[in-house]
């Protein structure tokens, strides 16, 4: 959090958040991440959530699981939090 941080010009949060196994990270970074790197820079684009949930680089990054039920939890975690920006 402290590198994704920095690199964007943020403050670091004064709490660290709850780690989410499915993505191998804590909520703010898997958040940031994805925006940073899935979302933002897209635009004009469709944002697939399937997509995101089972991405070759983010894997790599945080190195979570690409079992079935870790996907599912990931894709299902992308769908809720992205709904909450398009209501």
């Amino acid at each position: 959090m402290q590198i994704l941080c920095k690199k964007l010009g943020l403050r670091q949060p004064e709490q660290l958040s709850k780690y989410v196994y499915c993505w191998n990270s804590s909520w703010d970074v898997w958040r940031t991440v994805v925006w940073v790197y899935k979302i933002h820079g897209n635009k004009g684009y469709i944002i697939d959530v399937n997509d995101i949930a089972s991405d070759p680089w983010l894997e790599s990054l945080l190195g979570f699981s690409i079992d079935h039920e870790a996907y599912e939890s990931r894709r299902k975690m992308v769908g809720f939090w992205l709904k909450n920006y398009s209501s």
